[in-house]
């Protein structure tokens, strides 16, 4: 299987892959406890193969777990050379011989938990084969029935080179040479939302938070920012409408930050009025890069990442 790898904050991708089941989590009154480490936890990973992993865990646990039920995901440093990813459920939970054979293709455990849940037991094996291409494990505990289920993930940390200074002077914008920005940040999950201000606040700009689009257009029409980042699903609308209504009246550079990539998704964003958009996930430097080019350049058309 070939893999497209770059070097990403793992937690980056727990949460978007947390932001894909959302609302089922919300539907089904789940409660959702995520903890994470204050400083970045580097990993060299395919982005989309790696969330593919923890949305099948994600979706094991919710399946195995009752209306009402808990899920615990904790991101956390092994040392100095990896890093681990916990999911623990409420739920059904495994007996010893589920255990033994959960990552095998076609296995779910018992046949009348098959009958009752469904599914043809894919999900883990493929989770488990991609684990190990990155070189790290996953591994599956419980003490049986009805005591819920833990699944761990370690993998091995990376870490960035020191940057080359070019030989010739280069065209490139400096994110470092951005001034501190008013940024108003629309999202309306909570976990997503404290990450997005974390990597913002690191850059030095400040953060005003909105999780709805009548919150943001109440903000918007008594404070000038001067930069918008903004998820497109929302509680009571959309990203989009919410761009083309408030364009009348406020001209801030505008990023809409989605899970959403199609061609449509992106025409549509950038024909309602933002400047940019980017496709979840994002890494800290792409996501810098991006607001210097919006800021800088505001007047200067529109693109897509």
């Amino acid at each position: 299987m070939p893999l497209s790898r770059q070097v990403v904050d793992i937690t980056l991708l727990v949460r978007d892959a947390l932001e894909m089941v959302n609302e089922e989590v919300r539907d089904r009154k789940m409660h959702i406890a995520f903890n994470w480490p204050r400083q970045a936890l580097l990993v060299d990973v395919d982005p989309a193969r790696m969330q593919q992993v923890f949305w099948n865990i994600l979706k094991n646990a919710l399946k195995f777990t009752q209306d009402g039920g808990s899920i615990s995901i904790e991101v956390s440093s092994i040392g100095a050379t990896s890093v681990s990813i916990s999911f623990v459920d409420s739920g059904i939970g495994m007996s010893s011989q589920t255990l033994r054979r959960i990552f095998q293709p076609f296995e779910q455990g018992a046949e009348e938990l098959m009958r009752s849940y469904g599914g043809l037991g894919l999900g883990l094996a493929i989770s488990k084969s991609l684990i190990e291409a990155h070189g790290g494990t996953i591994s599956a505990a419980g003490a049986g029935h009805g005591t819920g289920s833990t699944f761990l993930i370690t993998l091995p940390k990376a870490f960035r080179p020191a940057p080359v200074e070019p030989a010739t002077a280069s065209t490139e914008i400096s994110p470092s040479k951005l001034r501190a920005l008013k940024v108003l940040v629309i999202e309306d999950h909570e976990d997503t939302a404290i990450v997005m201000a974390r990597m913002l606040e690191d850059m030095g700009h400040n953060i005003v938070p909105a999780s709805s689009v009548a919150s943001a257009v109440d903000i918007l029409t008594r404070e000038k920012v001067d930069l918008i980042i903004s998820d497109i699903g929302l509680p009571d609308g959309n990203g989009v409408s919410l761009i083309h209504a408030v364009r009348t009246f406020c001209d801030a550079p505008a990023i809409a930050l989605t899970g959403y990539g199609m061609r449509e998704d992106v025409e549509r964003c950038l024909n309602a009025g933002f400047n940019k958009h980017v496709t979840k996930p994002v890494t800290f430097e792409v996501l810098q890069q991006i607001i210097a080019e919006v800021c800088d350049n505001k007047n200067d058309g529109k693109n897509k990442l």
